[in-house]
């Protein structure tokens, strides 16, 4: 399913769960409003969703003012805005509807502390990294007060906060004029990116530990970011096999939902590809193999392929010399001669990095003549995945 669809459905259930609202206890205004949101939502007409949930909360503070129903809308403006519209915006309707929850007659801790990391989520790339690690901190220490501190919600608040000390970490490596002090001070040492990313490895561990205890209530893009900061942690310290199963982990969670071309997918493919390609540099990958790392796409076709008599390394370009590591995976045919022909990228991270170093190298193949005997299309869609990685290739794709 693409990404699209599965936010589609999350917010279509989101307008599902709040049809309680349409009761005669509600303000006739408030009532409008929410039903021309609800149409909107079930139209996937999201931008009008957005309008007439901001009016509904509108009409809420106006009439009811601090009333768990205003709480219940503000929440409802807040998701559909954060998702298909401006997050700052978000930003003050999750901050109301946090503190609205407590108003609620049942399950009012647990619904307080949802809405924080919608808050949180809402914050993580648009308020300051302190404001943001301030409120986590906030929230998990409500959590843990509360007997809540192993629920999925403080996985997703943990994730956050690896993102926060991967963020930070990042910025002391391209920065080493700033590097004074603490460990993540010191990033643009070995040992200083080891300490760093073990770190931030240890904090997004505590989200995968929840989240396998709390398997039926994770959400996919969680799983993924979390395995992802774990396998980030293993990359700095050389332990390709773990950071291999870390990213394969990641990447089941969420390849079959939101398809190869999301962003999150093809940064974990991309990363899962680097880890397997030193696992084979350094023969490793057979034993890697009997420990789990799976033969999965792009290491695999449906049936068997006419294999290159050559191999063509290709140029890694200079544009992407001070962006990351990443991948292209081109597919061709070959002649009867054994030339490549109607060479095509299948799928590539960063997007057009990589893909005409790839094409060029693919060219250069060469392949034996064709044999009697050959198998029906053997010589078409023929995969050849390149995977490039820099030095230190310790930034997240």
């Amino acid at each position: 399913m693409s990404s699209s669809k599965h936010l589609a459905i999350s917010l279509f259930a989101l307008a599902v769960g709040l049809s309680g609202l349409a009761s005669a206890q509600t303000p006739p205004d408030v009532l409008k409003s929410y039903k021309a949101y609800n149409a909107s939502m079930k139209g996937q007409d999201y931008q009008n969703a957005i309008k007439h949930a901001k009016k509904a909360w509108e009409n809420a503070e106006a009439q009811l003012g601090d009333d768990p129903m205003t709480g219940d809308l503000a929440y409802n403006y807040g998701y559909v805005e954060k998702n298909q519209g401006n997050r700052a915006k978000a930003i003050v309707a999750f901050e109301r509807s946090v503190e609205l929850a407590s108003l609620k007659k049942s399950n009012a801790t647990e619904l307080q502390l949802e809405r924080e990391v919608e808050l949180v989520s809402s914050m993580d790339g648009v308020s300051s990294d302190k404001k943001l690690e301030k409120r986590i901190n906030r929230a998990i220490k409500f959590a843990n007060s509360n007997g809540l501190g192993q629920t999925v919600f403080v996985g997703e608040l943990y994730v956050h906060d690896a993102s926060i000390c991967t963020r930070l970490l990042q910025t002391k490596m391209r920065n080493p004029q700033q590097q004074i002090g603490s460990f993540i001070n010191r990033a643009t040492t070995a040992r200083g990116i080891k300490d760093g990313n073990k770190k931030c490895a240890n904090i997004a561990k505590k989200a995968v530990s929840i989240f396998d205890a709390n398997v039926t209530d994770t959400r996919p893009d969680y799983v993924a970011s979390a395995n992802n900061y774990v396998g980030y942690g293993y990359e700095a310290n050389k332990n390709w096999l773990a950071a291999a199963l870390s990213y394969q982990k990641a990447r089941a969670a969420v390849e079959d939902d939101y398809g190869r071309e999301h962003p999150l997918v093809a940064k974990t493919i991309g990363r899962w590809m680097n880890a397997r390609n030193f696992l084979k540099r350094t023969g490793s990958l057979e034993y890697a193999e009997s420990r789990g790392v799976c033969k999965c796409w792009p290491f695999t076709q449906d049936r068997s392929t006419v294999s290159s008599i050559n191999w063509v390394s290709p140029d890694f370009p200079a544009k992407a010399l001070k962006r990351s590591s990443g991948y292209a995976i081109v597919q061709i045919d070959v002649s009867d001669e054994g030339v490549p022909e109607n060479l095509r990228v299948l799928n590539s991270w960063p997007g057009d990095v990589y893909d005409k170093s790839s094409l060029k190298a693919a060219k250069q193949l060469q392949f034996p003549p064709k044999t009697e005997g050959e198998p029906e299309n053997y010589r078409k869609d023929v995969t050849i995945p390149y995977s490039y990685y820099l030095s230190r290739g310790l930034d997240p794709i």
